[in-house]
């Protein structure tokens, strides 16, 4: 891509070295934007090759992404300095990265399968990095609009204990998924909950309650339970999810009955 010939650079002479310097500094700035010193959770080598990276939650360090892991697809810029494990790096979160080779001008680009790579292809999980102005630039673009899908399946109360796959249909981890269960026969009355988490499991908000649910059978926000007017008789559903099922281990406890809906939404 040629360089800029705005109003900005047409009037820059090259005689003039205070103004050209200003100028020269102001394109510096534009490209690096936002960059920091973090440390390091493993070998990276990001000054031979630009590297996608995450922070891990745990110990606030980055490693590099991997699109068929689901702990380590939260994109957070571009290691462009090499790191090992505790040491410094340096991080880029936003503007444009260079040190690319062979880009595709004008083409987006996103974490791949071999951790630490690009490709114009997504991996297993889609996850978008940036797009091309250059064989060797790329412009940081970290998010894009959120997929929802949504459906509703039936449980019925007196199954035995067992797993439940939901197919989710968005062909990738989901950062968030709900689900609210409602009774469908008079026999039986519906303890609601809607169940929040993030793609790890880690909760994402407090649980919201409707129906007879009692404080006194508040289950954990990953689990929703299935009641009937006896306390004693119920299914218990744990939920979890990966990049093709919304997943419910039901636990049954004595003699439950009755026929659920369960309304789900998948957030990717």
């Amino acid at each position: 891509m040629a360089e800029d010939t705005g109003l900005l650079s047409s009037n820059v002479s090259a005689g003039d070295d205070g103004l050209a310097s200003q100028y020269n500094n102001l394109r510096a700035d534009t490209k690096k934007m936002r960059q920091e010193e973090m440390t390091a959770g493993a070998t990276i080598a990001g000054a031979t090759l630009p590297v996608p990276v995450y922070q891990n939650t745990t110990d606030n360090e980055v490693y590099a992404c991997d699109a068929d892991q689901a702990a380590t697809i939260e994109f957070f810029g571009f290691a462009i300095s090499d790191g090992t494990d505790g040491n410094a790096i340096i991080v880029q979160h936003t503007g444009i990265v260079g040190g690319f080779t062979g880009l595709d001008e004008g083409e987006k680009y996103y974490v791949q399968d071999t951790a630490g790579t690009i490709g114009k292809t997504p991996g297993t999980t889609k996850i978008l990095v940036g797009r091309s102005i250059s064989s060797t630039e790329l412009l940081i673009l970290n998010e894009e609009k959120p997929i929802f899908k949504n459906g509703t399946t039936t449980k019925d109360a007196a199954d035995a204990s067992g797993t439940q796959n939901i197919a989710h249909g968005l062909g990738k981890i989901p950062k968030k998924i709900r689900i609210k269960a409602i009774a469908i026969t008079t026999a039986a009355q519906c303890q609601q909950q809607h169940a929040e988490t993030v793609y790890n499991g880690t909760v994402q908000s407090s649980i919201s309650i409707a129906g007879n649910m009692v404080s006194s059978n508040a289950q954990a926000v990953t689990t929703f339970r299935l009641n009937q007017a006896a306390i004693a008789n119920y299914q218990d559903g744990v939920v979890t999810f990966d990049d093709t099922n919304i997943i419910i281990d039901w636990t049954k406890t004595n003699s439950p009955t009755g026929t659920y809906t369960l309304l789900w939404e998948a957030e990717a």
